[in-house]
């Protein structure tokens, strides 16, 4: 009985984030389609942030999204999207690993824990595109976008010897690596 509550739940709560992302979406678009390109009704937001924030060119960060297979991604399928919608406004690369068919991760990230292997498969996407990608968004695949008007380039600590930021959980003390940035 708990878990088809917690399910019902659950459900009720993607459709919900989903719906915000979706609004905010079409919020943000409807706002800046007919305005010139310095008016953007993202607060924080000028039109040069659409390319470059902080030194920073869009196209040199990635969000990468590890799952153990395709199925995997039709779960979070809500979450997934407003994750492209986001990287494809702002211009951000999307790495979409997936770990079951990645004949790489099967022959580097032979670990049989998949947090381990989402890890593993995520650091060598980072090795083979040093070159190509200044940073990197970890993220899970169920972590939606709600408010698309908060740059990467904004969680990116000045200090250039900080190599990962991770967030603490507000609920409680814990470090997750459900998410962190990396450079």
């Amino acid at each position: 009985m708990y878990f088809m509550w917690r399910m019902s739940l659950k459900i009720l709560l993607d459709f919900f984030i989903f719906g915000l992302c979706i609004l905010m979406f079409v919020r943000l678009w409807d706002d800046t389609a007919d305005s010139p390109p310095d008016r953007f009704q993202c607060r924080n937001f000028n039109a040069s942030d659409f390319k470059i924030s902080k030194g920073l060119k869009n196209d040199r960060i990635a969000i990468v999204i590890a799952v153990l297979n395709q199925e995997d991604y039709n779960k979070y399928t809500q979450a997934v999207n407003s994750v492209k919608c986001y990287a494809q406004l702002l211009g951000y690369h999307l790495e979409l690993i997936n770990m079951t068919d990645n004949p790489r991760v099967e022959k580097y990230c032979n670990h049989s824990d998949i947090f381990f292997k989402r890890h593993c498969a995520t650091a060598d996407f980072m090795e083979q595109n040093k070159e190509r990608f200044d940073y990197i968004l970890f993220l899970d695949a169920d972590i939606g976008v709600i408010n698309p008007c908060h740059l990467i380039q904004d969680y990116i600590d000045d200090d250039k010897k900080v190599e990962l930021t991770f967030y603490d959980r507000y609920y409680n003390d814990e470090i997750t690596a459900g998410s962190y940035l990396a450079r």
